[in-house]
């Protein structure tokens, strides 16, 4: 089951402290999972802008380009 923090503070998940410091761990995991792969593609973009442009579907430059 996918949780949000949204979730977990308006009721629809537990709500105490250890669930939502888990919660809260796993956003900042993915928000620096999505920060590292924008810097990668940063660096590939600067190295090969024609092999990302290639490769890389044109739905992630709008996912990626801004800082999370």
């Amino acid at each position: 089951m996918k949780r949000t923090l949204d979730d977990v503070l308006h009721g629809k998940q537990r709500t105490d402290s250890t669930h939502i410091l888990a919660v809260v761990r796993e956003l900042s995991r993915l928000e620096h999972l999505g920060e590292t792969l924008r810097s990668a593609l940063n660096a590939v973009a600067e190295v090969n802008p024609t092999w990302l442009k290639f490769m890389a579907p044109p739905e992630w430059y709008d996912r990626y380009s801004k800082r999370a």
